[in-house]
């Protein structure tokens, strides 16, 4: 068994570069691709790629700059995966060198599909050198363990297990139908949640793997609004709070579903003057949220159809089959056609390899 890492990164050169001399530095046999997924860089990202196709299996695939596309861009390299299972990490993070090991071995002990996750310790000191498990334990622990400590359960006996599938450390077998991000979540927050739990709509369960663990360095302005909360930082919840309700109104059958949304929602309230949703200690009425953002919605598609723009994305083969093959790709260093193959391993009851 072999996997393919997926990075999607934005003008993080640096970072990426000390993520890749982790990746190969990683005991044993078992890489078969390590994608690069460039969500529209202006620095000198793709040059930072180049210095280790002589050290990885590197494929460098790039979308252009249009905002925040995280999900849009790991579908690049989900498209182009060949590995046998598909391990998601974030450009900012940096591993153990048993890192890829650990979640091979996680995923070798069911035959059954699973969705392993691993663990986030954070630290704001700039670091660019491979870390223990030691040194990566000595960062901020994951806000998943405390919430699971408060449950009393395991993550898969949690009421909402998707929601612990964050994709800064993830992974998953290749094969599922489900297994692309929706492109409709634009912005930070919630398509990795709602991949999880399309997953496990689709059998697969959710496992830990207690030493698949990354160290996460802290940007002096996060992108997470919460993490701007802590490190008194004035948030932006807008991403969040839309893709929140997308999620919701996507899955709109499930009663669990709308219940963790709307448990997400009821802490914001709209401030007019300032134009910007702000949270507050009440509990307030979540429908007041869902209103806004669904007057946005119906907004931003009659904008759409007078510029006959596009703001819905397409079906997830048309994603695959369509608009991949214009993205740049170079492979091992060359440029080349963009992988059109379509085997996959038909491991879920959904899955067709046709």
């Amino acid at each position: 068994m072999k996997a393919t890492v997926v990075i999607p990164t934005h003008n993080r050169s640096a970072h990426l570069v000390a993520l890749l001399r982790c990746l190969s530095n990683q005991v044993g046999n078992y890489i078969s691709q390590v994608i690069i997924c460039d969500d529209g860089s202006s620095d000198d990202t793709e040059e930072a790629a180049r210095e280790f196709y002589d050290r990885l299996p590197l494929v460098y695939c790039r979308q252009e700059d249009r905002g925040f596309r995280a999900g849009q861009a790991r579908n690049m390299g989900i498209v182009r995966a060949i590995g046998d299972i598909l391990v998601f990490v974030d450009d900012d993070v940096l591993i153990a060198d048993d890192f890829i090991s650990e979640h091979i071995q996680a995923h070798s002990r069911s035959k059954d599909p699973l969705i392993v996750i691993g663990y986030r310790y954070r630290t704001c000191i700039d670091q660019f050198r491979q870390p223990t498990i030691e040194e990566i334990l000595m960062g901020e622990p994951d806000d998943r363990l405390s919430k699971l400590r408060k449950s009393g359960v395991n993550v898969n006996e949690h009421k909402t297990p998707w929601a612990f599938v964050y994709s800064c450390n993830f992974s998953v077998i290749r094969g599922s139908t489900e297994l692309m991000f929706d492109e409709n979540f634009v912005g930070w927050g919630m398509e990795d949640v709602e991949l999880g739990y399309r997953l496990m709509e689709d059998g697969f369960s959710i496992v830990v793997a207690p030493k698949a663990i990354v160290l996460h360095i802290e940007a002096q302005k996060p992108l997470d609004p919460f993490r701007c909360e802590i490190n008194n930082l004035q948030p932006n919840y807008s991403s969040y709070i839309r893709n929140t309700v997308y999620l919701l109104c996507k899955h709109a059958h499930d009663p669990v579903l709308q219940e963790f949304c709307r448990n997400e929602l009821r802490w914001f309230v709209r401030d007019k003057e300032l134009g910007c949703w702000m949270k507050n200690i009440h509990a307030n009425d979540p429908d007041l949220v869902i209103e806004y953002c669904l007057s946005e919605f119906a907004a931003r598609k009659i904008d759409s159809a007078a510029t006959n723009d596009i703001i819905q994305a397409p079906t997830l083969q048309k994603v695959a089959q369509e608009e991949r093959p214009s993205a740049v790709e170079y492979h091992f260093g060359e440029p080349i056609a963009p992988n059109d193959k379509t085997d996959s391993l038909p491991r879920t009851k959904n899955a067709d390899p046709h």
